[in-house]
């Protein structure tokens, strides 16, 4: 099983839970990634990928309850879990919106009374190795090679996570004219 890392700060009424997950990329995948990340930047030596679990959390949650928690969201298979040393580098669904896999995975927990979780979100967090000494900072060339930037936003600190569960109000509709 996995150890959760630590509650990160969203607000003073809830608080976001950054919990890992199994393999997001199958080898191959893993092989075609590293070629495109090595156009970026020559020095990546390995890429590696898994779903990360963001959730929004109404009260702290219980041993047994993070214990179902991964019975649900890991199904049974092991974390995959990183080369020390490596850079993290996030990505999940665009802020303000909610994924079809989050209202689904959403449902499912407050059916098996996990009253603590207010809503899931899944990402996915890459592991950059580098050669050498490595470079300290991605630069946006690599970053723009990981996501879509129509459906995803690329981040590299997990505690950016919290924008997932922002709720805004919708703008006002403007018609634009588009011909006489």
């Amino acid at each position: 099983m996995s150890t959760p890392a630590p509650d990160l700060s969203a607000d003073s009424t809830h608080s976001i839970l950054e919990m890992p997950g199994q393999s997001a990329l199958s080898g191959f995948r893993l092989e075609r990634l590293l070629a495109v990340l090595r156009q970026a930047d020559s020095q990546i030596a390995a890429v590696d990928a898994r779903f990360t679990y963001f959730l929004q959390l109404a009260s702290t949650l219980s041993t047994d309850d993070r214990s179902r928690l991964n019975a649900l969201l890991l199904s049974g298979e092991p974390v995959q879990e990183f080369a020390p040393g490596s850079i993290r580098v996030y990505t999940a669904p665009r802020p303000g919106t909610i994924s079809p896999w989050s209202s689904k995975a959403t449902e499912i927990i407050k059916a098996c009374h996990l009253d603590g979780v207010i809503r899931v979100e899944r990402g996915v967090s890459y592991a950059l190795t580098f050669a050498g000494e490595g470079t300290a900072a991605l630069d946006d060339a690599v970053c723009d090679r990981l996501f879509d930037r129509m459906t995803e936003f690329c981040f590299n600190e997990p505690s950016a996570a919290d924008v997932l569960f922002d709720i805004h109000e919708p703008a006002p509709v403007n018609t634009i004219s588009l011909g006489s």
